[in-house]
């Protein structure tokens, strides 16, 4: 039984566009993985909806270098801005630096944290629970000391899973979008 399941897309840079073919988005079924947000329903929910959730973190100057620590990826954009390609503009901090970006998985952990954070609050500071399908997808990158603001909405129907988006404040650029959390309570009866 896995553990999780990672679909990732690779950015290249210096291809010609006429020689890439277009990804076919139809995704294989299997009943371990959760369900699948579609575009038009999470639209739709976090227009009509107030988030139920909003809450803002601020990416660590460290940040990219403790994940990068932990995790053992060392590529090095998350390190040194100077291999960051051309065609993606780095901010400068106070001194005139360029920024390195922030790994993807970092800022969805950020995320899953303020997520978990405010499942304990809903369901109360006695009930236990587990997280068992996280999904969401990158749009943009996020840049070590970026500010950045995370949003969640209940799910119209289910009460065990939320809707979540994470954005930069300052350019209200989304980071993480389409996100949706599952979660069940642990009967405590069985632990």
């Amino acid at each position: 039984v896995p553990f999780c399941t990672i679909q990732s897309t690779a950015l290249i840079f210096g291809l010609d566009p006429d020689d890439v073919e277009p990804l076919d988005n139809r995704r294989p079924t299997d009943q371990r993985q959760g369900p699948s947000m579609s575009n038009r329903y999470f639209t739709a929910t976090t227009q009509k909806q107030q988030p139920v959730f909003e809450k803002d973190l601020n990416v660590a100057i460290n940040q990219a270098l403790l994940y990068r620590l932990a995790s053992g990826d060392s590529n090095s954009i998350h390190i040194d801005p100077g291999s960051i390609p051309p065609l993606i503009d780095s901010p400068e901090d106070e001194n005139g630096t360029k920024r390195p970006i922030l790994h993807g998985l970092a800022t969805l952990g950020m995320a899953t944290r303020l997520i978990e954070q405010f499942i304990r609050h809903k369901l109360g500071p006695t009930c236990k629970f587990c997280l068992t399908h996280v999904e969401a997808q990158f749009t943009k990158p996020v840049f070590v000391g970026d500010a950045l603001r995370i949003r969640i909405w209940n799910h119209e129907t289910r009460n065990d899973m939320l809707l979540f988006q994470v954005f930069k404040t300052e350019s209200e650029q989304v980071t993480i979008d389409q996100g949706t959390a599952t979660f069940a309570e642990i009967d405590r009866s069985k632990l």
